[in-house]
């Protein structure tokens, strides 16, 4: 196989969290680290939620805007129901309203994204492990605001897939205005083809939403964010020590940024 994909999780335990998340019975964003240079294994669990879970249970994906205005790739994350990562579209598309989804007959409930983003893709390197999430807020008032669970996921083997150049200064703060990548990677014979390395996916346990009384409040919705997204990184910290060894990276180290 290219790529030999393995979870933590058994195909029954998967489907067993997958039968919470369906329509109608909560709903759940999977957010997976790191992103790398190119997110082949975001497509890995699309596939996997595909044969295994089911289209419902995927839900729907969030990407950087320009994806969507690149030829060929923008078709491709449109067949996985992809839309702009920008809060208006999360927010609708936690509600149901993803064109994407829609017009393939389903009004989706469930989030999959790269918290990381474009930070992220710059911090990818083969003998390290980094994620960029400590000033990340939108993704989890957002949770708060739909009453979803997050699911912290790390993909051991996802930084293994290319060599590249890193953050190269001029290019790297032109990606981050722009919010997407520009950089010098590649794979196989010195071309953009993927290595293959085993990609192991490790899934924390679902953290369910602080309760907030008033919901409109701007200081106790804050509060709340960092209370969220600090059980969040505490959870992915203790998923990654606890499955690196499994993985195959029993030495490695997380750093979270």
């Amino acid at each position: 196989e290219p790529f030999r994909f393995a979870s933590n999780l058994t195909v029954d335990e998967l489907r067993a969290l997958a039968e919470k998340a369906r329509p109608g019975r909560g709903r759940y964003i999977i957010a997976m680290h790191p992103h790398g240079i190119l997110p082949v294994h975001a497509c890995l669990w699309a596939a996997f939620c595909d044969q295994y879970l089911g289209p419902d249970v995927y839900g729907f994906g969030a990407v950087a805007s320009v994806v969507m205005t690149m030829p060929i790739v923008r078709h491709v994350v449109g067949w996985l129901t992809c839309v702009p990562a920008d809060y208006t579209n999360i927010e609708n598309g936690m509600k149901g309203v993803c064109p994407p989804a829609n017009l393939a007959g389903r009004r989706p409930q469930n989030l999959y994204i790269l918290p990381g983003g474009v930070a992220e893709v710059f911090t990818s390197c083969m003998s390290e492990d980094v994620v960029v999430c400590k000033s990340r807020k939108g993704l989890f008032k957002i949770a708060i605001e739909s009453d979803a669970r997050i699911v912290p996921v790390y993909c051991f083997g996802a930084n293994k897939m290319f060599y590249s150049l890193g953050d190269m200064g001029v290019l790297g703060s032109v990606s981050r205005r722009i919010r997407a990548t520009i950089t010098l990677f590649w794979g196989r014979f010195g071309l953009p083809i993927p290595l293959s390395p085993k990609v192991s996916m490790a899934m924390g346990t679902p953290l369910e939403p602080p309760v907030i009384g008033n919901k409109e409040d701007p200081k106790a919705m804050d509060d709340a964010v960092v209370e969220y997204r600090n059980a969040y990184l505490e959870e992915l910290q203790k998923t990654f020590d606890t499955y690196k060894a499994a993985a195959g990276y029993p030495d490695a180290k997380l750093e979270i940024r």
